[in-house]
């Protein structure tokens, strides 16, 4: 005798793995302002948050990025506020730098971090 087939349920858990920059920049491009906490809402709906992991870049430590540090600082600072985890990644020197922009490389750090996340979601489960 065949077992009925399992019903499709939602997740209850939900981790949610977020790459600053191309999320700023996708808002900047459609002329829109960014509502983290709306943005963090909208994903959970009813199910239980375990983590928003918000993973940014920072401007190098140079006298010259100094204001544009701050700025992304005192932006990190709000997010940690409001309950949400946020890993960065320092800027890359002088040398590496070119046409005002800088390398990061925050990438990396996501990857690591899903995976993780993975490994761990699969025995807790």
């Amino acid at each position: 005798m065949k077992r009925p087939a399992a019903q499709p349920t939602s997740p209850r858990r939900v981790l949610i793995f977020v790459d600053e920059s191309n999320v700023t920049s996708s808002a900047k491009v459609s002329n829109r302002k960014l509502d983290w906490l709306k943005l963090r809402d909208f994903l959970v709906r009813d199910r239980e948050l375990l983590e928003m992991v918000v993973y940014a870049g920072l401007p190098p430590a140079m006298t010259e990025w100094q204001a544009e540090r701050d700025r992304e600082n005192k932006f990190l600072h709000w997010l940690r506020a409001h309950g949400i985890l946020v890993v960065t990644k320092e800027g890359a020197s002088a040398a590496e730098a070119r046409d005002g922009l800088f390398p990061e490389r925050a990438d990396l750090l996501q990857k690591i971090g899903w995976q993780m996340a993975a490994r761990q979601a699969r025995f807790r489960a």
